[in-house]
């Protein structure tokens, strides 16, 4: 099964959203938030960060994580 976590803030960074959740997966390639699939990475200078290219707003939703 793959882990869920919950968004608990988000921030544009540039082009990235730079999503803070809490508790991340250490091994994916892409999320899952409401259906739609987004290549993602690890933004290593924030604790339970990913980065994604998006202009939503996911506070609250839920992320499934995939290798």
């Amino acid at each position: 099964m793959k882990q869920l976590a919950k968004v608990i803030d988000n921030f544009k960074v540039g082009k990235h959203l730079i999503i803070v959740l809490d508790s991340i997966e250490k091994d994916f390639t892409k999320i899952e938030i409401e259906g739609t699939l987004y290549d993602a990475t690890i933004a290593y200078d924030i604790p339970n960060a990913i980065s994604i290219e998006s202009n939503n707003d996911f506070i609250g939703k839920t992320v499934k994580f995939y290798g």
